[in-house]
C-alpha cells in the first residue's frame, strides 16, 4: 500500500512533528524561488539539514538539476548537492505566496 505523503509525520530538528505540507523540491521548477515549509527526513538527517541552512521557513533555489535526478540547491548564500531522495523529502511553497 502507498503512503499518501499529505499524511506523513514532519521529523523536524526541533522534534516537532507535524503533517507534511507542501511541493517536493524535487518537482518544483529551477530559478523559482520557493519557502521550506518542512522536511520529511528522518530527525538525525533533519538536524544536519538544519545545520546546512535548510529549516522551516528558509527561502531555497533549485538552481540546476544532475543527471542522477538530484540538483543544486541555493540557500542563504550557499549552494548544496543533494540527491533526488533529500530533494523529495523536502516540502516547499511558492515564495511569492508566503510574502
Amino acid at each position: 500500500m502507498s503512503e499518501n505523503p499529505s499524511r506523513r509525520l514532519n521529523g523536524d530538528a526541533d522534534g516537532l512533528r507535524q503533517p507534511l505540507r507542501g511541493e517536493p523540491l524535487s518537482s518544483c521548477l529551477t530559478g523559482v524561488p520557493r519557502v521550506l515549509q518542512a522536511t520529511g527526513a528522518r530527525p538525525e538527517m533533519a538536524r544536519r539539514l538544519a545545520a546546512l541552512g535548510l529549516r522551516r521557513g528558509a527561502q531555497v533555489t533549485l538552481m540546476t538539476r544532475t543527471a542522477g535526478r538530484g540538483g543544486i540547491v541555493s540557500v542563504a548564500g550557499a549552494r548544496i548537492a543533494l540527491d533526488h531522495s533529500m530533494l523529495a523529502s523536502l516540502y516547499t511553497t511558492d515564495a511569492r505566496d508566503a510574502a
